[in-house]
């Protein structure tokens, strides 16, 4: 007996089903694997230059607010006209009326002000981050790195909610280094001084990625990935990636609230938590 070949109707019918299985799939594991409560993390921005004599003094500051929140708080140091800025960095001074340097930003929150600038004070930084982590928060993020042949890197930020968040939510991701050498630091106590937190690449745009469908159900979430980023020019070994989730108002620069942030080492995974 002549058995008959399935038609090509039923093929493709069969094709979008697995398609469509293997995709409901990977969203159903993305949403199982939302914990319940995340852990809120405070990130400091700094805004320094190799011209700027106060700020060679400026980021032990920071560190000492790093030392004593481990894993809780980070920071990003943005340059401003000298070899380490970024193109970006001059939009985001901007949006933030930044004027004076060193100055800092903790969660871009303003604390009751028309500005969220606050000197880059042990004693205020401190006071500000305390503050910021005791917010409550019901968003939460994880980071997948990759090393790739050719000094490429890959990056995938998952972003989750247990509940709707509403407003004009973006993501912005840094690529920051550490343990950079100085070019011509003024105010240096030597030739040896090196940069920490150091912002080499803002992945996204200045004003942040938009965030869309979260304020469609409770428990949700989104991905954003950077594909083949050019890393052959750094120390690798000294690579971290920075996304956080905040609001963007074009209108008022009080508005930009950092809701949550993540960091982790290039090359590793950072789970939810």
């Amino acid at each position: 007996m002549k058995i008959k070949s399935p038609s090509i109707s039923f093929l493709i019918i069969i094709f979008f089903s697995i398609l469509t299985f293997s995709s409901c799939k990977k969203d159903f594991d993305v949403l199982a694997d939302l914990p319940e409560t995340f852990t809120k993390k405070v990130l400091i921005e700094e805004f320094t230059g190799e011209w700027c004599g106060a700020c060679a003094s400026a980021f032990p500051r920071i560190q000492t607010v790093l030392d004593e929140n481990p894993n809780t708080v980070f920071a990003a140091a943005l340059h401003y006209n000298d070899p380490f800025s970024t193109t970006e960095t001059h939009s985001i001074k901007s949006t933030f009326g930044i004027s004076s340097f060193p100055s800092a930003l903790v969660d871009r929150y303003s604390f009751g002000t028309s500005s969220p600038r606050v000197p880059l004070l042990t004693s205020t930084l401190r006071n500000k981050s305390e503050t910021r982590l005791e917010e409550k928060i019901t968003m939460g993020l994880k980071i997948n790195t990759e090393f790739l042949e050719d000094g490429k890197a890959t990056i995938k930020v998952f972003i989750g909610q247990n509940e709707i968040t509403e407003g004009d939510l973006r993501l912005t991701t840094y690529l920051i280094e550490d343990e950079v050498p100085e070019v011509n630091q003024s105010g240096a106590s030597g030739n040896d001084y090196r940069h920490h937190a150091v912002v080499r690449e803002v992945l996204t745009e200045a004003a942040g990625n938009k965030l869309s469908n979260l304020d469609v159900q409770d428990r949700d979430f989104f991905i954003r990935s950077f594909e083949n980023i050019d890393i052959s020019e750094y120390d690798k070994d000294h690579l971290s990636i920075i996304a956080f989730v905040h609001y963007f108002d074009a209108s008022d620069k009080s508005n930009h609230e950092i809701i949550n942030v993540q960091k982790v080492k290039l090359g590793k995974n950072q789970d939810w938590d």
